[in-house]
């Protein structure tokens, strides 16, 4: 029998031939060390039941093992979840550490649901990998498997979620700043309109030029008004063909 991918990469391969179980491993396990000490205090009767019991105390080394993580990896979503909604302090790394929490659980599911699957095919009705005898300990590592399955779904579900809640307050202030600089924007061009007429007024009254009620000197004073005209319908059309208006 061979099970592959209990832990995570490159894996953990299990091989068996009669009562000899034989481990090749890629990395450092920490569980593997868990399961020396428990073998070495375990009852005779226990031990008496075979390889099916060294099998099952090694796949359940593992899944303790990823008990205290999956409770570390919790306490870190929930220091994450209350930094976004903090709205007293403004925090830094918010993004990247959701980012990062969601990397470890993603590799964390990868590796449980690993485990799962082998004790589903160690537990296949009419494919039975194991002995009777050792039939209730691998349905509590079952039991236990699946219930680190759901834990690490939820938190993973949880920093989902406090992801997107933290990009819709990014959203909401950046619509606020924009809100402010429209109110700005509002309030030059009311200045500005406000000021063009005079403007005009002024530029038109402070020409070099007689005024037309002075009839000897008609002719500069309606040229700069043409121009000013003429340019006005130019600048007109041109907005027109645009678009802009």
């Amino acid at each position: 029998m061979l099970i592959t991918g209990l832990d995570t990469e490159p894996g953990l391969l299990l091989f068996f031939s009669g009562d000899l179980m034989i481990t090749v491993r890629g990395t450092r396990i920490p569980a593997l060390d868990v399961f020396r000490r428990r073998l070495k205090t375990a009852d005779d009767d226990e031990v008496a039941i075979g390889v099916d019991f060294l099998l099952y105390e090694l796949l359940d080394s593992i899944a303790d093992d990823w008990t205290p993580i999956l409770s570390e990896y919790s306490n870190k979503l929930d220091d994450l979840e209350y930094r976004v909604f903090d709205p007293s302090t403004s925090y830094e790394g918010l993004l990247e550490g959701l980012h990062d929490l969601k990397r470890l659980l993603r590799e964390a599911s990868k590796s449980i649901e690993s485990l799962q699957s082998a004790c589903l095919r160690l537990l296949k009705p009419g494919e039975r990998l194991i002995n009777e005898s050792s039939l209730a300990f691998f349905t509590d590592l079952q039991q236990l498997a699946n219930a680190l399955v759901k834990r690490c779904s939820a938190y993973s579900a949880g920093a989902t979620s406090t992801r997107d809640t933290y990009l819709s307050h990014v959203s909401m202030d950046l619509a606020r700043s924009n809100a402010k600089l429209t109110e700005v924007m509002t309030t030059l061009t009311i200045i500005g309109a406000i000021m063009l007429p005079l403007t005009l007024i002024a530029g038109i009254f402070g020409m070099n030029t007689q005024l037309p009620a002075e009839l000897d000197e008609l002719g500069g004073f309606w040229t700069i008004m043409a121009g000013m005209s003429l340019f006005s319908i130019t600048m007109l059309s041109w907005f027109r063909k645009k678009s802009w208006i």
